[in-house]
């Protein structure tokens, strides 16, 4: 652990992305996230769409974004163009503290966009596949969701707010706009926490003969 993670006020997750000939990235980049607030800056076109893809990639093993745009029979949108050229696949490693154990493991995912292969690797011992894909979501703590809740919650967080937005756009009812909104801002557990709370002090009014209206 470096001395700016044990600094650091908030759980790290991710410690370093290592990102190599996955869209937007041609060379191999390890990227250090070791640190309670990172931001990403840059002009258009630097990737930092593709840093945010490859986390995607790496957790779920598809972007359902790029899916949906129906690219050209044959065409790759996972591996960089140059390297697709060379028939070389991409690849995504991440360092990650482990919420079960606390200490730091690897997973790494290769492959394309028509298959992948994630590989897990903790205390010199390495997992594949389906395996591997339960260790990491046992490492990120979610191994308790199930896995399209998970993907749900994932796709809804502020990581690909460009999405969530042009999502919104297109979305035809106020009630998908709702569901989606609920999602994104956490409106549900806020309103699962109010009515918990009209139970509890309906209870306690209760067991002192009152009954107010709530």
């Amino acid at each position: 652990m470096s001395s700016r993670a044990e600094q650091a006020t908030e759980p790290v997750v991710f410690y370093s992305l290592k990102i190599e000939n996955f869209r937007g990235f041609y060379s191999s980049q390890e990227i250090p996230l070791d640190a309670s607030s990172v931001i990403v800056s840059g002009p258009n076109g630097q990737g930092k769409t593709s840093l945010f893809d490859s986390i995607q990639w790496l957790i779920l093993g598809r972007i359902p974004r790029l899916e949906e745009l129906k690219y050209k029979k044959n065409e790759d949108y996972i591996v960089n163009r140059y390297a697709a050229e060379r028939g070389l696949s991409a690849s995504v490693e991440a360092r990650v503290l482990d919420s079960t154990s606390g200490k730091i493991v690897v997973a790494r995912r290769t492959g394309n966009h028509e298959h992948n292969l994630l590989e897990f690797e903790a205390n010199g011992t390495k997992t594949v596949g389906e395996k591997a894909q339960d260790r990491l979501r046992e490492a990120l703590g979610v191994s308790g969701v199930e896995r399209d809740t998970f993907q749900a919650d994932f796709l809804s967080t502020a990581l690909l707010e460009q999405d969530l937005v042009r999502a919104f756009l297109s979305m035809s009812t106020s009630g998908e706009r709702y569901e989606l909104l609920s999602r994104i801002l956490g409106i549900s557990i806020v309103n699962e926490f109010v009515e918990k709370l009209r139970v509890v002090s309906r209870m306690w009014w209760k067991s002192r003969s009152v009954y107010p209206t709530l």
